[in-house]
């Protein structure tokens, strides 16, 4: 976990895996690592530690290609937990926003290479920093940059172009 604080006076965090993702000279910036114990943990930290009013989670994330388009950043309205698959329990999910035509994001502790499912977008930590907003009543939004269909290769050489498309979206 790695905290950059630009702007004392600024409320709105955003929470990121990776400082490769998004690094910002603008922003007040929380770093979690990678998977869902890293952001639920260090989301609650910044929380305990800051006067937080609002998180924004940016980042990559695996994009199903029949149905999302690669290098592309997606506005998302609902997150799922992937993970839990008990069969006669209801899914985890967690409404961001109402908006129909915003895009769901599952997420969960591994890559998806298999797109035999209904996944449309997948990553490692929002449905964690959400879970852990909706908790502390912070209100919460969510922006994935598709950088892959689950190929490390691909991630890899899309982290520079995905810092580079948050930094202009949130100049």
């Amino acid at each position: 976990m790695k905290v950059s604080v630009k702007n004392k006076n600024d409320s709105t965090w955003f929470v990121v895996a990776l400082e490769d993702e998004f690094s910002s000279d603008k922003h007040n910036v929380l770093y979690t690592g990678i998977g869902k114990i890293n952001a639920a943990m260090a989301t609650q930290w910044l929380i305990d530690n800051y006067d937080v009013h609002e998180i924004i989670n940016v980042g990559t994330a695996g994009g199903n290609p029949n149905k999302v388009s690669a290098g592309r950043v997606y506005n998302i309205g609902r997150v799922i937990d992937r993970d839990w698959n008990i069969p006669s329990a209801p899914r985890l999910e967690i409404v961001i926003s109402e908006t129909v035509d915003l895009e769901s994001c599952y997420t969960g502790d591994s890559f998806v290479t298999d797109w035999n499912n209904d996944y449309g977008i997948v990553d490692m930590e929002s449905f964690a920093i959400a879970k852990v907003c909706k908790e502390n009543k912070i209100p919460f939004r969510c922006y994935k940059y598709i950088s892959d269909t689950g190929n490390d290769g691909e991630w890899q050489e899309s982290l520079e172009k995905c810092n580079k498309t948050f930094n202009k979206m949130f100049a």
